[in-house]
Formats: structure tokens, C-alpha cells, sequence
């Protein structure tokens, strides 16, 4: 997917309790908003091109994860 902005307000959509969300590598908190299965991180960086993208959570004792990628447009 392609971005024009080098930074990103990430949502993920969930049945889990918490979500983490993992950007290039680095941790990030998703934090849950009004509805119990949006989560939100806000002020995510995005860096040159290539963007990889996790959201990762604990769902009855196993983890569950998706992963999408970022383009970010110089």
C-alpha cells in the first residue's frame, strides 16, 4: 500500500485483548479506543520505501498475527 506521509496512525481491527504492533522491527502499543476491537498507535515512523507491518496478540493461549506492507512514497 502506498503512503505519502513518514509517519502513520495504525489501526488494527481485533478480538483479542491487547494487540502489539511491530514496525520494522521495532514495538509499538496499540492502544484500544471506544470500541473493544479497534486499537490505535498513533505517530508510527515509517521509513524509506519498503514498510513491513505486524500486529501480533494472545487469543486463547496461542498467538495470532498479520502482517501487510507499506510503501512510503519519496
Amino acid at each position: 500500500m502506498q503512503r505519502n506521509s513518514p509517519v502513520a496512525r495504525v489501526k488494527v481491527y481485533s478480538n483479542c485483548p491487547s494487540v502489539e504492533l511491530i514496525v520494522n522491527g521495532r514495538r509499538y502499543v496499540a492502544y484500544p479506543q471506544s470500541d473493544p476491537h479497534i486499537f490505535i498507535a498513533e505517530a508510527v515512523p515509517l521509513g524509506q520505501a519498503d514498510n513491513s507491518i505486524s500486529a501480533q496478540a494472545t487469543s486463547g493461549g496461542r498467538t495470532v498475527s498479520d502482517t501487510c506492507h507499506w510503501n512510503l512514497k519519496s
